[in-house]
């Protein structure tokens, strides 16, 4: 698996993750999209639970797990597919370790994702 870092939000799938984090209630907002052919599958992080693809303590679907969920019910084929992750606010997006587990499970070989430092914008 590959992790590559990326400030260019001018990507038109990166920028697709980062309308997906919009739809997100929580306060740090990411979205995730797989890119496979042509086929664009999209999610974001959100507070529903699952035993099997959730992360963390409380087993919360982050937008890589539930990206990759939402591709496995779809029948895609993710040894062939690049995932790329947006987080809001110019905050560091590399997967936590739970989601790089699940990356490499099934097998996804390359992860693109945001690391857009906050501009200091001079206001007081």
């Amino acid at each position: 698996m590959i992790l590559q870092e990326t400030d260019d939000l001018s990507d038109p799938i990166m920028l697709l993750a980062a309308k997906e984090a919009q739809k997100s209630q929580l306060r740090f907002q990411l979205g995730a999209v797989i890119k496979y052919g042509k086929t664009r599958i999209c999610a974001y992080n959100s507070s529903k639970t699952h035993r099997t693809y959730g992360c963390g303590r409380y087993q919360s679907l982050h937008a890589e797990s539930n990206c990759i969920l939402k591709a496995i019910k779809r029948g895609v084929d993710l040894s062939r597919s690049v995932l790329y992750v947006y987080r809001m606010h110019g905050l560091n997006a590399r997967p936590c370790k739970d989601c790089q587990t699940l990356i490499k499970r099934f097998r996804i070989k390359k992860v693109i994702y945001t690391n857009v430092k906050q501009r200091d914008t001079g206001e007081t």
